[in-house]
C-alpha cells in the first residue's frame, strides 16, 4: 500500500463572469467610498482597472457595460477573511502585497459575492470543475 505524505487539496476550479456598469460604479464611488475599509477601496480600485483594462466592453440595451470572465482555484488562489481568526473589518488590507489583494478579490469579492455590495458590480457563477 503507498502512503501519500504531500500536501492533498479538493478544491476545484470556478468561473465566474464580473460584470461592471462603470457611470454607476462612479456615482455611487463618489457619494460612499469614504465609508469603505481598505481591503474594499482596494479591491474596488484593482478590480475596475482590471474591467476597463482588459475586460470587454459591450452596449447592451444602450448601457455600457464592462465583463470579464475569471477562471480561479477556489482552494488556492481565493484568500477568505475568515482565515485571519478575525472579522473582516479588523483586517488592514493596506499592506498586502496585490497577488494578496487578488486572491482577497478572488474568495471575498468573487465567491462570496461581497462585490455587490458596490452599487456598478454583478458576478455571475457560470462553472464549477472538479
Amino acid at each position: 500500500m503507498k502512503i501519500r505524505t504531500d500536501f492533498v487539496t479538493n478544491s476545484s476550479s470556478v468561473s465566474f463572469i464580473v460584470t461592471m456598469n462603470l457611470s454607476m460604479l462612479d456615482r455611487f464611488l463618489h457619494t460612499f467610498e469614504e465609508k469603505f475599509d481598505t481591503g474594499k477601496k482596494r479591491a474596488v480600485k484593482i478590480l475596475k482597472e482590471e474591467l476597463v483594462e482588459n475586460g470587454t466592453r459591450v452596449m447592451l440595451e444602450g448601457v455600457e457595460i464592462y465583463t470579464k470572465h475569471f477562471k480561479f482555484d477556489d482552494g488556492g488562489d481565493c484568500m477568505f477573511a475568515d482565515s485571519y481568526d478575525k472579522p473582516y473589518e479588523e483586517i488592514d488590507f493596506s499592506a498586502f502585497e496585490e497577488k494578496d489583494i487578488w486572491a482577497l478579490i478572488f474568495g471575498e469579492f468573487i465567491a462570496r459575492n461581497r462585490i455587490s455590495e458596490v452599487e456598478g458590480f454583478g458576478v455571475t457563477k457560470v462553472d464549477t470543475s472538479l
